[in-house]
């Protein structure tokens, strides 16, 4: 039997409707693209979008390219004006990002503040407890030890005060705290009346920021105890260094419990014993191992780091030291990245000049070779007391101290042995004595510090951790046309915190069609 083709008439019909098929799919593919007017199909997520942020993210996760997004009149910020084929609405109005050329930028200074202790509140430390709970270990009315814990939102409003507890009825100087599992923390610190003994105050703070004492153990009882920074070693094992017996530097290591309910001695011993007073204000870091380093003033006041091994089982065995400076008070030393080190101090010992300095420090994995990279002096002031550094984002770090009274917060970048100052700025009128910075929430950082009267005080300030706007991690630049494609991100820091029922969206401009639409809850 013979098969039937397909006649000419019927073959040519089907040919030209197939053909205007595949050229209209094809015309319908490149529209979506690159004509003006016609839809896109792109998949975009935006991150950040709840009460009180204030920076949100905008992500391409898939679909079309968005050519001709947007282009800014300058660098790192992005106004109403600048969106294109792309823009982000916020309750109906393009988004007009904060004036912020790069991280470091101090956007505010005067967020919220409240006076925690009207009595007195000096020598903080602060941890974040839960969420938005935090908790300020301070010494207060009468010098006996206290903790306050507190609510800060994520846009720097402080809520409330929750809880205030009295932890030492009798002294509490210099208080180093440290989270130890789950709910239960301790606090290491100094008796100055009447045995100026060391001792470890173990606490349960629950997520709601209520407070209850567990155990109290003294560490020291030599009566020569101050200036006191605790660090986590391994496990159980905890180290102390202080200013102890005979004025010398000393460590005490000492296993807690994760349930606070027993502290047991491991070791007591010097590591340094120069004569005049050495020792004061030791900060200590890991570097690597079982390697520690502690900076301090040392003999006459000079600046000192001091390497010491501490095994896991709380053994301790001394390394080298090394003299930074001839004149250097209130030490406080940060790890920054690989074997590289940022330390701050005051000059305020004996024979020095009174300022500030800010130095990049080196230290190997072994401990055995320190160097100094890199110096900057934060002011010319004669008068700069106390100051304490806060890490911001790669390269970008906040000081916050005193000259005279008066408060002062200056940021800097870092890059290689190179310190430049990115901003100064005052603002803390009064007293601003003590400083302990914490970052709360994106650009959002708290400050405790004993303010008017010696009283204690937390305030909130913004600081840029990145651009106004920044396309891929990196500020936008001005005059730049982008496009927004696969895998590229969108960062916006917000003039002002979004509220509960702001709407966002989305939206490619040459059709109106809304790619987002998010509520804030």
């Amino acid at each position: 039997m013979k098969s039937k083709g397909i006649s000419p008439v019927v073959a040519t019909v089907l040919l030209i409707a197939i053909t205007v098929i595949a050229v209209g799919a094809i015309v319908a593919f490149w529209g979506t693209i690159s004509t003006p007017g016609s839809r896109v199909i792109a998949n975009l997520t935006l991150s950040g979008v709840e009460a009180g942020s204030t920076m949100i993210t905008l992500t391409h996760t898939g679909g079309d390219p968005i050519t001709d997004a947007f282009t800014p009149a300058q660098d790192g910020w992005l106004t109403a004006d600048d969106w294109n084929n792309l823009e982000i609405k916020l309750n109906g109005t393009p988004i007009e990002t904060v004036h912020s050329e790069r991280a470091g930028d101090i956007i505010d200074t005067d967020v919220d503040f409240d006076e925690f202790d009207g009595n007195l509140g000096t020598d903080h430390d602060v941890l974040n407890i839960s969420g938005s709970i935090y908790a300020i270990a301070y010494r207060g009315p009468g010098h006996d030890g206290y903790i306050q814990t507190v609510e800060i939102s994520p846009d720097g409003t402080i809520e409330r005060r929750i809880t205030n507890h009295e932890f030492d009825e009798t002294d509490g100087w210099h208080p180093s705290f440290l989270h130890i599992s789950g709910d239960v923390y301790a606090i290491a610190y100094a008796h100055r009346n009447p045995d100026t003994d060391g001792y470890i105050q173990t606490v349960k703070i629950f997520p709601d920021g209520t407070i209850n004492k567990i155990t109290n153990f003294k560490f020291d009882e030599s009566g020569w105890v101050d200036y006191v920074d605790m660090i986590h070693v391994s496990g159980d094992v905890y180290a102390i260094v202080y200013k102890g017996a005979g004025d010398d530097g000393w460590i005490t290591t000492v296993t807690i419990s994760s349930d606070g309910g027993t502290i047991t001695k491991i070791k007591s011993q010097k590591f340094d014993e120069s004569p005049d007073h050495p020792a004061y204000t030791p900060s200590i870091v890991h570097v690597s191992g079982d390697v520690y380093a502690v900076a301090y003033a040392g003999a006459s006041l000079h600046g000192w780091i001091k390497i010491l091994k501490i095994s896991s089982n709380g053994e301790i065995d001394e390394g080298g030291s090394y003299k930074f400076s001839d004149s250097a008070l209130w030490t406080n030393l940060l790890h920054m990245s690989e074997d590289l080190y940022l330390l701050v101090y005051d000059s305020s010992g004996a024979g020095g000049d009174g300022t500030g300095y800010l130095k990049i420090i080196s230290i190997s994995p072994d401990g055995t070779t320190i160097r100094e990279e890199g110096s900057y002096q934060l002011s010319t002031s004669t008068t700069l007391h106390q100051p304490r550094l806060i890490h911001i984002s790669k390269g970008v770090y906040a000081i916050c101290y005193r000259i005279n009274n008066p408060g002062y917060l200056k940021t800097v970048e870092i890059s290689g042995s190179t310190i430049t100052e990115i901003e100064t700025q005052t603002g803390f009128a009064g007293l601003f004595a003590d400083p302990f910075p914490i970052h709360v929430q994106n650009d959002i950082y708290a400050i405790a510090y004993a303010g008017p009267d010696w009283d204690g005080y937390i305030r909130t300030v913004r600081i840029a951790r990145m651009g106004g706007a920044e396309y891929n991690g990196s500020p936008v630049a001005n005059g730049t046309t982008y496009s927004f494609s696969v895998g590229n991100t969108l960062d916006l820091l917000l003039t002002d915190p979004l509220q509960s029922g702001d709407h966002i969206t989305v939206v490619y401009t040459p059709t109106g069609q809304v790619l987002v639409d998010r509520v804030v809850t």
